[in-house]
């Protein structure tokens, strides 16, 4: 019982589980929408008439994506970058900011970076020089942290993004206006045996690639699959490796909306760690700030919010931000110029050698497979999605006359099929690719089935070398063509299931579905599914209902009385 202020005794309220659960789950998502504002007490008030007419709206996002470089030491050291290492065990004394003690540059570290500029269509620019940024926080011994604000690694890239949208795919280019170097902060925890603050530097100098995007007319989708389409790019030269739970990825996006009636200001969310959350972070900001516009309450001044890994953000005072920074006298500046040629290497940088190191790139394989595959620009999305584009192409420059629809869906049926049951590499495809192309022509000319096709790549993955005639042979994979054997074949099922055969007799055609799959397994799927769905629909049409009836009930009994359920069988 509850006594309230007056006295008066009341019942306590019961819950139940599915009450609990979805006021837990609206909480959750109230906390994406309800941020330094009181949404949530707004949200119940109705729009006055006038207003009921929503203005149109141009949104403007702007990305910078913060990459934790794929190397094993740090950018200006040459501590171990290991994240699951003790407290402090991974720190030098440039590290530590003991005085007297100078930075080293990672020269694994201006490669990457130099590679991903190339990689993304960037101008390489001649001087590169690190800048201090001065911050003064625990996570910061030195009290300020190398970047480069002034004189970045490359400027003035681009960036194709395939946007799919139901079955339709476009391609959004996005301009990337720099790439900068930096060095990662230390990492501030409470220690609850201590009962204190303490400050692990472990991650104080982990090199971090920067990606500053121009401010661009984009939606959630093409943000959150913009920044997708740039971590396959450094995926694919070996740049980075996309890892939450080591904090390898960090974005900040700036975003603003832009009516006839609205302030130019913006509303900028930092440290979001995947590309699902940014899409969230994005659609509910624009819905936040709509509603704002609409009830004539828009913002007064630019805004910033930390995100948090719960779901919701924290607002960041600007007046503690010090963007502040001079230039570091203690690393002298880069240069890097194509012409120059210098035999030692461990003083220059080739960009040609670098370059020349750099794989096949999605635009190009996209590209290809539209121009020289007879591909639609979906179906090359998704097989450079999955990574079956290489096999594609190797596969039509064997044989030029395989370019088709139906190489498509075998890619992603047959050798999707394969590669999953044999748990295999991608790559181990590329040892038999004429293997995979006589395959393709004996499953587009209906000489085998489509699961013994799989079968065959099976083998071919599990070390076979007989060829796939030779494999057809042995393990009589060929299609029956015989009326006859097709016909004893469904005959053998009806006798079998013939409480399905009844079901089916009776009207269920549902169950006819299952009839088929037995008759395929029986078969060793030789036979096609509508050759056995025509033979099975006319079996069953000519059976007798009533002796059928019988059939069914004496299934479980062996009677020499039971019925023939088929003519042929009387006579």
């Amino acid at each position: 019982m509850v006594t309230n202020v007056t006295g008066n005794q009341t019942q306590s309220p019961t819950f139940s589980r599915n009450d609990l659960t979805m006021s837990f789950l609206a909480s959750r998502s109230l906390r994406y929408y309800c941020v330094a504002t009181n949404i949530s007490k707004q949200s119940s008030t109705t729009l006055p008439a006038n207003q009921q007419n929503s203005p149109t709206f141009q949104t403007y996002v702007g990305l910078d994506v913060h990459c934790k470089l794929n190397v094993n030491s740090k950018l200006f050291s040459r501590s171990s970058n290991n994240f699951y290492a003790k407290a402090n065990q991974c720190v030098s004394w440039f590290d530590a900011a003991l005085p007297g003690t100078l930075p080293a540059v990672n020269r694994r570290c201006l490669e990457l970076a130099i590679k991903s500029a190339l990689a993304l269509n960037c101008q390489i620019n001649p001087i590169c020089v690190f800048d201090r940024e001065h911050i003064f926080e625990p996570s910061y011994p030195s009290g300020f942290r190398l970047v480069q604000s002034r004189e970045p690694i490359a400027s003035n890239g681009l960036l194709n993004v395939p946007i799919k949208v139901d079955k339709t795919c476009y391609i959004k280019t996005i301009e990337l206006k720099s790439i900068h170097l930096e060095e990662d902060s230390g990492h501030v925890f409470v220690s609850h045996l201590d009962q204190c603050n303490c400050i692990d530097l472990n991650s104080r100098g982990l090199p971090l690639i920067k990606f500053s995007f121009k401010s661009t007319i984009m939606t959630a989708l093409e943000s959150s699959r913009s920044v997708n389409q740039l971590i396959q790019i450094l995926e694919r030269i070996g740049a980075f490796t996309p890892k939450i739970e080591e904090r390898a990825l960090s974005i900040d996006v700036k975003i603003k909306l832009v009516s006839e009636n609205t302030s130019d200001y913006a509303v900028t969310i930092k440290g979001i760690n995947s590309c699902s959350s940014l899409g969230t972070y994005i659609a509910n900001e624009f819905g936040r700030q709509k509603y704002l516009i609409k009830t004539n309450n828009p913002m007064s001044a630019d805004q910033t919010y930390q995100a948090l890994t719960s779901g919701g953000m924290k607002k960041i005072k600007t007046e503690d931000i010090d963007p502040r920074s001079i230039i570091n006298l203690s690393i002298p500046p880069f240069r890097f110029d194509s012409t120059v040629q210098n035999s030692d290497e461990n003083v220059s940088l080739s960009i040609e050698k670098i370059a020349a190191e750099l794989p096949s790139l999605p635009d190009s394989e996209r590209s290809h497979l539209v121009d020289h595959c007879n591909l639609n620009l979906l179906q090359a999305t998704k097989l450079i999605e999955n990574d079956y584009a290489q096999v594609v192409i190797k596969m039509v420059s064997n044989d030029p006359s395989i370019c088709s629809n139906h190489l498509y869906n075998f890619t992603m049926e047959v050798l999707n099929a394969a590669i999953v049951k044999t748990n295999s590499e991608i790559n181990q495809l590329y040892n038999f690719i004429d293997n995979l192309v006589e395959c393709f022509n004996l499953l587009k000319s209906k000489t085998i089935s489509r699961q013994n096709a799989t079968e065959m790549i099976v083998s071919c993955l599990q070390g076979d070398k007989r060829s796939p005639d030779e494999l057809i042979i042995a393990n009589e994979w060929s299609i029956i063509e015989d009326d006859k054997i097709i016909t004893d074949f469904c005959k053998d099922v009806i006798k079998v299931h013939c409480t399905y055969a009844f079901f089916v007799k009776r009207g269920d055609k549902k169950f006819l579905k299952n009839l088929i799959k037995r008759v395929k397994i029986a078969s060793n799927h030789r036979i096609p599914e509508e050759k056995i769905m025509q033979k099975l629909d006319s079996l069953i049409s000519n059976i007798d209902k009533a002796a059928l009836a019988i059939f069914t009930t004496n299934r479980n009994k062996k009677s020499k009385n039971r019925p023939n359920l088929f003519l042929d069988e009387n006579q």
